[in-house]
């Protein structure tokens, strides 16, 4: 007996964006917690503003350091001082860390600063054993919060389903039935012949 002749096959073309994620930086007064009397990190220059904090958004995943940095208004990457021991890792991806980075006063009020990371972001950036913060010019300190960017359109995705089917395949449901007919008519012969043998 000929088998029904159909076949599925469903190809998902997805198109993966290579751009970096971002999210937009605001700055905050510093947290006194993370200010050391025996702290060293504290702004290179006068005028310059050193930046901290911790960055774990939920979308953050890279596989080096060298994959996230910091933009200012102007485009300009700013090199991040990344603490080792707060890199915290899952599935051999970078999920979270805690750094700083030093940002020239002029920059301040025209903000714009943007946080990017992803396998396309090449940065020069330092990591270090620990990250203590000099008490020394404490107005000089500032902490980043984030919020996530507005995404564009996301990732497109075409589907083709291709099914071939059998032309004669419409017919070949009676098979399914013929095993129902006979075993009908030979519970009806049996009845029948119950009723005869009664009589």
């Amino acid at each position: 007996m000929k088998r029904t002749a159909i076949a599925a096959v469903v190809l998902a073309l997805l198109g993966i964006s290579a751009a970096a994620e971002q999210a937009a930086l605001e700055l905050l007064p510093a947290d006194e917690s993370r200010i050391s009397s025996t702290g060293v990190a504290a702004p290179a220059e006068p005028g310059t503003l050193l930046v901290f904090g911790r960055f774990d958004d939920p979308a953050f995943a890279i596989a080096d350091p060298s994959q996230i940095t910091v933009v200012d208004a102007n485009g300009k990457q700013l090199p991040l001082l990344i603490e080792e021991q707060s890199i915290f890792r899952d599935l051999d991806k970078i999920v979270s860390m805690r750094f700083v980075f030093a940002l020239p006063g002029s920059q301040l009020a025209a903000g714009g600063l943007q946080l990017k990371w992803g396998p396309d972001v090449r940065a020069t950036n330092v990591v270090g054993e620990q990250i203590a913060l000099a008490p020394v010019a404490r107005e000089r300190l500032r902490q980043f919060r984030w919020s996530r960017a507005p995404s564009g359109a996301g990732p497109s995705s075409d589907a083709t389903i291709v099914v071939i089917a059998d032309s004669h395949a419409g017919w070949y449901f009676l098979w399914y039935l013929l095993p129902i007919s006979v075993v009908f008519a030979l519970l009806t012969i049996r009845k029948i012949r119950a009723r005869h043998s009664t009589d």
